[in-house]
């Protein structure tokens, strides 16, 4: 998937954007996460090219398993962002979310839960 992706429209940095706004909505708890963007080009992409549309998408998909409004895609629709452009935002959403579920299931497995009492 990620390779599909990589031959999208959008750029490598606006996808790692979108990773880690959904890093930092998922709540991750492992160490392995290689979220390396700050705080300051976080803001900047926010605040470049429709940014608060997109994280009202983003928003959607996370917190309610995808349920995002119709205002929402047309704000996103008005910030210049095409259909295409959208399907490949929730792709980048969906790898993200598995990535960071994938790691919380890594880590439950090296530490797993005790046996329960017979």
């Amino acid at each position: 998937m990620r390779l599909s992706l990589d031959r999208g429209r959008l750029s490598p940095g606006f996808r790692a954007w979108i990773a880690s706004i959904v890093v930092a909505m998922y709540g991750s708890n492992t160490e392995s996460d290689d979220d390396t963007m700050n705080e300051e080009e976080r803001q900047a992409y926010a605040e470049d090219r429709g940014g608060l549309a997109v994280l009202r998408v983003v928003e959607g998909l996370v917190y309610t398993q995808g349920r995002v409004l119709p205002s929402h895609i047309g704000d996103i629709r008005d910030a210049g962002f095409g259909d295409d452009e959208i399907v490949e935002i929730a792709a980048n959403v969906s790898l993200a979310l598995t990535e960071q579920l994938v790691r919380r299931a890594a880590a439950w497995s090296r530490n797993p839960l005790p046996p329960l009492d017979d």
